[in-house]
């Protein structure tokens, strides 16, 4: 238990329910329709819990078979959907247990795909965006197919703005992170990011006003006839010397006929849903388009300083010219591409013009540059082309994805881990490190 305690950590917990705000509209609609209202939260809550205890097991001990791992988040999904439909007193009817427990069972499942693939690979940015126009569609259906969600009108209008505004957050920190990722720890780079947080959060707090506009203005007017309401109490108080007169009887005025109310026709309410909708959607291309100018001003500033950093490293490290590998220079575009087309040139042509072999390196460095070209190598005698924009981790997760690797996915990650260390951190591996990776790739 302590050992499942500490690999759930907070952070697969905020994950859970960050998963749970996007997808609420389908978690609320399922809820509506099958429990009472006192047991609606709860449940919805217990959804995070359920995401956070299966990241916390597979943590705890891997299951690698898919099965297992589906079984499992069954087994979660109807605990904990019993457990709080017991707790809030909640009829055990079968079909809103079975519903809820295979809604609890998918995030248990989510929750331990976020620890095996990674956040960034189980709830990518095509889900979020999914997830913004889920809540957009939502509003005008509310009025004639799903009309037991307008009570809940205020809570899906607020909590679809904070799924905008964190859409709009995690997709800019993931970019950054990715064009970032070779010098994610230079003190330029950090405050590179420190200034995109800065201007992405001002971005969003203006979206945020101008989508909540009318409630902050009838919130002000409130405020503001307080105000003057109070100030003129204040004025009319009575005085103590002030003798009190009787006010000569009126009359009372004549009462007007009351006339009854109508409510407004459903098409002009259809109609305001609309105009919101068409406002909203009107917003987010404008952000999108402001977001768009100021990524490409922003990266041309990133490739200024990186490129500073990459001149100030090559002549540190101008020495090492026994043995080259494709250089990530991030300088300009047509430099990158030239210099990996002059590379993969180089590998096609290995027939023709002989380039060193394994017994003609020097050094252990040389040794893991030269089995991860024949990692490329390999991939490119299958189809495989090389993106440049790829880094090593990336293009060797994507020759896995593509089916076009010779080398056994288990001895990639390896492979990966100590090239990095050798071409990112200058680090020299040890002979049996180099010597079980050859005899694992079978380099002869």
């Amino acid at each position: 238990m302590k050992s499942m305690m500490r690999s759930g950590s907070m952070a697969s917990l905020v994950q859970g329910y960050v998963e749970l705000l996007f997808f609420l509209p389908f978690v609320l609609t399922a809820a509506v329709y099958t429990l009472g209202d006192s047991a609606v939260w709860p449940w919805s809550v217990s959804l995070g819990i359920g995401y956070w205890a299966g990241s916390a097991i597979i943590g705890a001990k891997p299951i690698k078979r898919r099965i297992y791992r589906l079984l499992l988040s069954a087994g979660l999904g109807l605990f904990l959907t019993v457990l709080t439909f017991l707790l809030v007193e909640q009829a055990l009817s079968p079909v809103p247990v079975v519903i809820c427990s295979l809604i609890g069972a998918v995030f248990a499942y989510r929750g331990m795909a976020s620890t095996i693939r990674g956040w960034y690979n189980s709830f990518p940015n095509s889900q979020l965006l999914t997830a913004v126009c889920v809540y957009i569609a939502v509003q005008p259906l509310k009025l004639f197919l799903l009309k037991e969600l307008s009570s809940y009108n205020v809570v899906l209008i607020c909590c679809g703005i904070a799924a905008v505004i964190l859409f709009f957050f995690i997709a800019n920190e993931r970019h950054i992170g990715a064009e970032t990722a070779d010098t994610g720890k230079s003190k330029t780079t950090l405050d590179f990011k420190r200034q995109n947080r800065l201007w992405i959060v001002l971005l969003l707090v203006v979206i945020a006003i101008i989508t909540m506009f009318r409630q902050i203005q009838h919130a002000i007017e409130r405020f503001i006839k307080q105000i003057i309401d109070s100030i003129m109490g204040w004025m009319n108080r009575p005085r103590e010397n002030e003798v009190q007169s009787e006010p000569p009887s009126e009359a009372p005025p004549p009462a007007l006929p009351q006339t009854e109310t109508k409510p407004p026709a459903d098409w002009v309410v259809l109609l305001e849903q609309i105009l919101k909708i068409a406002a909203t959607i009107l917003v987010i291309v404008v952000v999108c388009f402001l977001l768009y100018y100021l990524g490409k001003k922003l990266y041309r500033l990133v490739q200024s300083f990186i490129s500073k950093i990459w001149e100030r490293s090559a002549d540190r490290q101008g020495d090492d010219a026994n043995y080259s590998d494709e250089v990530e220079s991030l300088m300009s575009y047509t430099k990158l591409k030239d210099q990996l087309n002059g590379s993969l040139r180089r590998l096609s042509l290995r027939g023709k013009d002989k380039e060193p072999g394994w017994q003609d390196l020097k050094s252990n460095a040389e040794r893991i540059r030269y089995l991860y070209k024949r990692l490329l190598s390999g991939g490119m005698k299958t189809g495989y082309t090389v993106i440049p924009s790829l880094t090593p981790r990336e293009t060797a997760a994507d020759m896995e994805k593509k089916k076009q690797t010779v080398i056994a996915s288990e001895h990639v990650s390896p492979l990966i881990d100590v090239y990095e260390a050798v071409r990112y951190g200058d680090k020299s591996p040890s002979d049996e490190t180099v010597a079980d990776l050859k005899r694992k790739l079978d380099i002869q």
